[in-house]
C-alpha cells in the first residue's frame, strides 16, 4: 500500500480530529435535544454547548475539506486499496461491509467517493449550522426538536473519517467509521451526486 509522508499525515490527523468530534459532538447534542423534549424544566445549558460545538466544527471540516482533498486526491491508487479492504474486513459485518461497497459503487469509485463527500460537507455545512441554530431556538421556545445533524451529512464525514483513518494507518478507527458511514449512507437512502 503507498504511503504518505509525515506532513501528509498530519493534514489528516487534523481533519481526522474535527470530523470524528464532529461525529461524537452530534451524539451529545441528541441526546441533550431529547433530555430538553422530556423535562419539565429543561437545563439547556448542554444543549446550547453541544450546539455551539457542532456550529465550531462544522465551519472547521469546511474550510479544512481542501487540504485534505488535495491530500487524499493525489494518493488515488491509495484510496482504491483503503475502499477495497474496508469493504473486505471481517471487523465489520457483512451488513456494513455491503452498505460500505455500495456507497462507495454509488459514488462512482473511491476517488469520486471523496471528491463528493467533501464538496457535500463544504456545501451543507452552512445550512447544518443554520438546522442547528434553528433548532436550538425552537428548543428554548419549548418547542420540540430533532437533534441529529442530517443522514447524508454524517454519513459524508464517516466516510471521510474512515478513509483518512486508513491513510494514516489507524485501522481500528478506519473500520468504525467505515461501518457507522454504512449506517448513515442507508439511513440517507440514495447518493445524490454533488
Amino acid at each position: 500500500m503507498p504511503k504518505l509522508g509525515a506532513r501528509e499525515k498530519m493534514v489528516l490527523v487534523r481533519s481526522i480530529a474535527i470530523l470524528h468530534e464532529l461525529l461524537l459532538v452530534d451524539s451529545v447534542w441528541s441526546g441533550a435535544v431529547e433530555e430538553v423534549n422530556q423535562a419539565e424544566q429543561p437545563d439547556m445549558k448542554v444543549a446550547h454547548e453541544a450546539a455551539g460545538r457542532m456550529d465550531d466544527l462544522l465551519t472547521q471540516a469546511a474550510e479544512g475539506a481542501e487540504q485534505l482533498r488535495s491530500v487524499l486526491l493525489a494518493n488515488t491508487a491509495l484510496l482504491a486499496e483503503i475502499a477495497a479492504k474496508i469493504g473486505a474486513s471481517d471487523r465489520l459485518s457483512a451488513e456494513q461491509r455491503e452498505r460500505w461497497l455500495m456507497h462507495v459503487q454509488l459514488a462512482g469509485g473511491p476517488t469520486e467517493l471523496v471528491s463528493s463527500a467533501l464538496e457535500h460537507i463544504e456545501r451543507e455545512s452552512p445550512r447544518e449550522r443554520e438546522d442547528i441554530t434553528a433548532k436550538l431556538t425552537v428548543l428554548a421556545a419549548r418547542g420540540s426538536s430533532e437533534g441529529d445533524i442530517s443522514a447524508a451529512t454524517a454519513c459524508n464525514v464517516a466516510a471521510m473519517v474512515a478513509v483518512a483513518s486508513a491513510a494514516i494507518d489507524d485501522w481500528p478507527l478506519a473500520f468504525m467509521a467505515g461501518g457507522l458511514a454504512g449506517y448513515y449512507c442507508a439511513q440517507a437512502g440514495p447518493l445524490l451526486r454533488a
